[in-house]
C-alpha cells in the first residue's frame, strides 16, 4: 500500500513539482536563459568596450525581444536586437568613425615571436580596432560564427567580414609588435 504523499506525488506524474511545472524543463530553461543572458552579454561588451554600457545594452535588448517574442528567444535574435541598438546609439551620438584604407598599411607580416599576453594589453588593444571590426573578430573568434553568419546576423556582404576580420588580426599584430619592444 502506497503512503498518501506516494499516491499524489505519482499522480502529478514525472518530474513535476507541486505547482505542476516540471522541475527539470525549469531548472533547464533558467540555465539556457542565462547563458542566452552572458552570451549576449560578452557580445555588447565586445562592441561597446565598457561594462555599464554593455549591462544597459543586454537589458534594453532583452527588453525588447522579450515584449515581442515572449518565451522564444533565439541567440540570433538577441545579438541581432543588441546589434540594432548599438547601432542606434552610435547614430544618435554620432560615434562613428571612418578610416580610410591605407594599402601599405595592410602589408604582410612576420609571425610574431612567443610572448605572453596579458589582459590589459589584450584590453588595449581591442580598444584601438573599430567597432565594427571588434564585432566581427568577436563574433568569429569567440563565439565561433563563420563569415557568412556574421554576414547575415550583421548584414554586411561576406567579403567585408572577411577584410575586417583580416585587418583587426593584422592590428591586433602590429600593437603586439609595437609593445613587445
Amino acid at each position: 500500500m502506497r503512503s498518501a504523499a506516494a499516491q499524489a506525488a505519482l499522480s502529478r506524474g514525472p518530474g513535476l513539482s507541486v505547482a505542476g511545472k516540471p522541475e527539470t524543463a525549469l531548472n533547464l530553461h533558467k540555465a539556457e536563459m542565462k547563458d542566452l543572458l552572458q552570451s549576449g552579454y560578452r557580445y555588447a561588451l565586445s562592441l561597446t568596450h565598457d561594462e555599464p554600457d554593455a549591462e544597459d545594452l543586454v537589458q534594453e535588448a532583452w527588453l525588447r525581444v522579450y515584449g515581442k517574442k515572449g518565451k522564444h528567444i533565439s541567440r540570433p535574435l538577441l545579438f541581432t536586437a543588441i546589434r540594432n541598438i548599438y547601432i542606434d546609439h552610435y547614430r544618435r551620438n554620432k560615434l562613428v568613425v571612418f578610416e580610410s584604407f591605407d594599402e601599405t598599411e595592410h602589408s604582410t607580416i612576420a609571425p610574431l615571436p612567443d610572448r605572453e599576453v596579458t589582459t590589459a594589453d589584450l584590453e588595449k588593444a581591442l580598444h584601438q580596432l573599430k567597432p565594427e571590426e571588434r564585432e566581427s573578430l568577436y563574433l568569429n573568434a569567440v563565439e565561433g560564427y563563420t563569415t557568412q553568419e556574421i554576414a547575415d546576423l550583421t548584414d554586411r556582404p561576406r567579403g567585408t567580414v572577411l577584410s575586417m576580420i583580416h585587418r583587426s588580426k593584422q592590428r591586433l599584430i602590429r600593437h603586439r609588435e609595437r609593445n613587445s619592444g
